[in-house]
C-alpha cells in the first residue's frame, strides 16, 4: 500500500530556511524509498512574503530536484481559495514542515481543523499557548519549584531614550 501525502513548507517567518532544509531532507528520504511506500502528490510552498505556490508531483518525479530553491520559486502561484480547494478535495494527509510562527502559532492548526484536513499540525490550543512566552514562563514557574524566571524588559519604537537607558542599565553586566 502506498501512503499519499502532500507537503507544506516554507513560511513567511524567520524559520523559512529551516523548513526548506527539512523539505529537502524529507525529499531525499522519500526519493530513496525504492519500495514506493510514500508518494508525494502535492507540495505547497509558502514564500517569505506569504504568497502560496504549488507543485503537482506525479509518480516518477525526482522529488529532490522538485524542491530546489529555483524550482520552488518557479512553482505555480496559488490563491488561498485554490489552496483550500486542493487540500480539502485530495483527502491526502498534509505533512507540515512549517516551523516558527507559521507552524506553531495555531493559525494553520485552526485552519486545517475547520477544513477537516488530516495533518500532523495538531491541536490549536497547545500550538497557540506554546507561542505565548509569558504564559509558558508562568507554567514553568508553577511546575518547577525554585525556578528563577528570566528577566524581561519591554520597549518599542515609541520608547524614550530615558526608558531605553533604564532597560540597558537594568540588564548590564
Amino acid at each position: 500500500m502506498t501512503l499519499r501525502i502532500s507537503l507544506l513548507a516554507g513560511g513567511a517567518c524567520t524559520a523559512h530556511d529551516a523548513s526548506l532544509l527539512m523539505l529537502k531532507a524529507m525529499a531525499d528520504d522519500i526519493g530513496a524509498d525504492t519500495a514506493g511506500s510514500v508518494q508525494v502528490e502535492h507540495i505547497y510552498y509558502i514564500e517569505r512574503g506569504g504568497s502560496l505556490r504549488h507543485i503537482a508531483v506525479g509518480a516518477g518525479t525526482d522529488l529532490a530536484r522538485a524542491v530546489t530553491p529555483d524550482q520552488l520559486a518557479q512553482a505555480q502561484p496559488m490563491s488561498v481559495s485554490a489552496f483550500v480547494d486542493s487540500v480539502t478535495s485530495t483527502r491526502h494527509y498534509v505533512f507540515s514542515l512549517l516551523q516558527g510562527t507559521d507552524g506553531e502559532d495555531g493559525v494553520y492548526q485552526g485552519f486545517f481543523k475547520v477544513l477537516g484536513v488530516l495533518s500532523n499540525l495538531g491541536s490549536v490550543y497547545p500550538a497557540a499557548i506554546s507561542r505565548h512566552k509569558w504564559a509558558q514562563s508562568l507554567v514553568a514557574e508553577h511546575l518547577v519549584a525554585g525556578l528563577n524566571p528570566i528577566r524581561t524588559g519591554r520597549f518599542s519604537a515609541q520608547s524614550s531614550l530615558a526608558q531605553l537607558t533604564r532597560i540597558a542599565s537594568d540588564f548590564s553586566g
